[in-house]
């Protein structure tokens, strides 16, 4: 393979990294980790609806309709938890199995000949997605790039603006009432953001990783600080060192970038949980 190839897959991935990093911040502090699964689960029968109703997959509109059904199942799934605190991640369990059964059906029925097949959606097109370019100052420049530097754009706009404002909703949402904000819609705002997240990052490297790179660097950097800004900054340092390390495996003996990428970290965190559980002992 062409090593400037090498390079864009490089990058791709880097970027959906880097992306998945904001949101699992937010979710880790909402307590909904898996949330992530039941929102990339359910995203696959709104997307056959969605193409049904704008008959395209490339169109605003698109998007669009995908990113805003898919907030409201995760409001949705999000509000019933609160009710059921006991069950919340059985409920979970429950839609997102429930969801991407129906989307298999709903694929299968009306959107046969549709690229929206069930490979794609749990492993991703990481490899194609350099293959989909659009011409700009006179180099090719790959759509996925675009997208994800877009979405890493939002995040760190929203991140710097609004992390008083999602922390304290995880943790003190009395609080934020009282100095009249609507907790409801900021709920929304960010549950909007955290879909978005989700979808262009699933897009690329599909339901598995995306759930991946939401739990495991989070997971890792709580060992260390629960502030918001540390989880951030450890989960980008970890994840950068493992990506470089992965990267230099994957493409030196042929493998799966992703593949690799996962198993480090999950290598990581064990060796963490074990030293960790090791000294408390003693």
């Amino acid at each position: 393979m062409d090593s400037y190839i090498y390079y864009k897959l490089f990058f791709v991935f880097f970027l959906v990294v880097i992306n998945s990093l904001f949101s699992a911040v937010w979710f880790f502090e909402r307590r909904q980790s898996l949330l992530v699964d039941a929102i990339s689960h359910s995203v696959l029968p709104i997307l056959v609806l969605v193409y049904l109703f704008v008959q395209s997959l490339s169109s605003f509109s698109f998007v669009f309709f995908a990113v805003l059904f898919s907030t409201l199942v995760a409001w949705l799934i999000s509000f019933l938890s609160k009710f059921n605190t006991k069950h919340s991640q059985s409920l979970i369990g429950v839609f997102f199995s429930g969801l991407f059964a129906l989307g298999l059906l709903l694929t299968n029925v009306f959107a046969r000949n549709v690229h929206l097949d069930a490979d794609s959606v749990l492993f991703g097109a990481l490899e194609f997605s350099i293959f989909e370019n659009i011409q700009m100052f006179g180099f090719l420049m790959p759509i996925s790039i675009l997208k994800l530097f877009f979405l890493l754009s939002v995040n760190v706009i929203c991140f710097y603006c609004f992390r008083n404002l999602f922390s304290a909703l995880s943790f003190d949402q009395t609080n934020l009432k009282l100095h009249g904000f609507n907790t409801n819609l900021i709920d929304f705002f960010q549950l909007f953001l955290l879909v978005l997240n989700v979808i262009f990052c699933f897009e690329v490297v599909g339901v598995i990783l995306t759930l991946g790179l939401n739990v495991i660097p989070v997971l890792i950097a709580s060992y260390f600080s629960y502030r918001t800004s540390d989880l951030l900054n450890v989960s980008l340092f970890v994840s950068l060192i493992t990506l470089l390390i992965a990267s230099f495996l994957a493409f030196s003996f042929n493998l799966s970038l992703g593949a690799i990428f996962m198993v480090l970290l999950g290598v990581v965190f064990l060796v963490l949980s074990f030293f960790r559980s090791y000294f408390m002992k003693l």
